[in-house]
């Protein structure tokens, strides 16, 4: 699980950022709009790790937080995979290579559709993009 200052960096940037389609509570990603239309949950499912950077006096040091941050669009079942897929490509280039409230993410991986978590009434296109974070204190 990520940091509370990951989690809030990255809602931040999608509330600032992404109007394509809504994201829905992370509590329960799997609750549709009503209008059954596509959305977003996001998940951080990788086992983050975090180390001691520097040591020095306090206030002067830097631990850092990698980990991952997935997001699953939904798309409807009778759509296709292919609207799920555009959403990731332009998803993804949100946050490709992006430095934002000290995140700072990397490549994103290919998306795929999440068999595991596809219903009869949506497809699940899902993408994991590998952030770090510095605090220092």
């Amino acid at each position: 699980m990520a940091s509370i200052a990951v989690i809030n960096a990255v809602a931040a940037r999608l509330a600032a950022e992404w109007h394509a389609c809504p994201v829905v509570d992370s509590d329960r990603p799997d609750t549709p709009p009503p209008d059954g239309s596509a959305f977003l949950a996001v998940e951080y499912p990788l086992p983050g790790s975090g180390r001691q950077m520097s040591i020095g006096a306090p206030g002067n040091n830097v631990w850092r937080e990698t980990g991952g941050i997935r997001f699953l669009i939904s798309v409807p079942q009778q759509d296709g995979k292919i609207p799920g897929i555009v959403l990731a490509d332009q998803l993804a280039a949100l946050f490709r290579g992006r430095n934002f409230d000290g995140v700072q993410t990397d490549a994103p991986g290919p998306p795929v559709v999440d068999r595991s978590r596809t219903s009869g009434n949506y497809i699940v296109v899902a993408f994991v993009v590998p952030y770090q974070f510095d605090l220092i204190g």
